[in-house]
């Protein structure tokens, strides 16, 4: 009920404007998001390199209106990799194909990643195509799939929730490819997507099985596990154990500001850990979506407000 509640505030716009202008809710805002530019969110990533973790950066934004909000979008990502390449910061880049135009154009849509896919493989590094709600599912994974080539590390998120994801799964591994495994933060309806949170992490660590085996590793599969559910990271790394799998073969991904103790302590482990940075001004739908996932961030929230 909660999660729903403020999945339905994250399209509210007089929520939005309260929420950005209200220094009430600063400290948890900046708990969440890395900065508002990328000179502040490279500055936050260092801290976190500085530990030995990973960074997935991200210039915040949803849907576009325009193409050229679109184009505008594409060229923050351009400079992100050439910062990136630049100052040898060990850090992928991730993009929500709304904010490339993909509900406005399809096909100029891809054209913006593959420019962006094309480029990060000539620098040694990579996109994570990111996963929003379910209307984009297949356009997301044929865009995945057609730019694969391009750059063989090139990454596509999959949400367990959704119904389909096992069979996604199962075809992103005999393409050799790799995932951003994630639970799933948008509002589904039920024909699409399970409803139950028992169902949803039932999904989850069935699909960890999958791709942490032994045969979807030896055809060049690479999972990244991006959950702070500590079950399910549990899970993960008994099965990658269990099937012989090296702490590199592997990755465990984390939101930044959130369960920076367990990110620690996997990386001091030696598994491979990467932190979602995000950065920007238009971080309110990204913030309430943190919130809707967990009740314990909605606290500190409240703790922040009657103070």
């Amino acid at each position: 009920m909660l999660r729903r509640f403020f999945l339905f505030l994250s399209r509210s716009k007089w929520m939005q404007r309260f929420v950005m202008s209200s220094r009430l809710t600063r400290r948890l805002v900046q708990r969440f998001i890395a900065g508002n530019t990328l000179d502040e969110a490279v500055a936050s990533g260092r801290r976190l390199l500085d530990q030995g973790i990973l960074l997935t950066m991200d210039h915040v934004g949803e849907s576009v209106s325009t193409l050229a909000e679109a184009d505008e979008a594409a060229r923050e990502y351009h400079v992100m990799l050439d910062r990136i390449h630049t100052e040898g910061l060990q850090s992928t880049i991730s993009v929500k194909p709304s904010q490339m135009g993909l509900v406005l154009d399809p096909p100029s849509c891809e054209k913006r990643i593959e420019e962006l896919v094309r480029k990060s493989a000539q620098q040694g590094t990579t996109v994570e195509i990111d996963m929003e709600d379910s209307p984009y599912t297949q356009v997301t994974l044929d865009i995945y799939h057609r730019l694969l080539p391009l750059n063989p590390k090139l990454r596509v998120c999959l949400q367990s929730c959704l119904h389909r994801s096992v069979a996604d799964l199962q075809k992103i591994i005999e393409a050799h490819g790799s995932i951003r495994l994630v639970k799933g933060a948008y509002r589904e309806p039920p024909e699409v997507a399970y409803q139950q949170k028992s169902r949803v992490d039932s999904n989850y660590a069935q699909m960890i099985d999958l791709g942490a085996s032994r045969k979807a590793v030896d055809q060049g599969f690479y999972l990244a596990i991006a959950s702070h559910d500590e079950k399910l990271v549990t899970h993960g790394r008994e099965v990658a154990g269990a099937n012989g799998l090296g702490k590199d073969q592997l990755e465990f991904q984390f939101l930044y500001g959130v369960r920076s103790d367990l990110q620690l302590q996997l990386a001091k482990a030696g598994y491979r850990v990467r932190v979602y940075l995000p950065y920007g001004r238009d971080w309110y739908p990204y913030f309430m979506r943190r919130l809707a996932e967990r009740p314990a961030n909605v606290l500190f929230l409240l703790k922040q407000l009657f103070r």
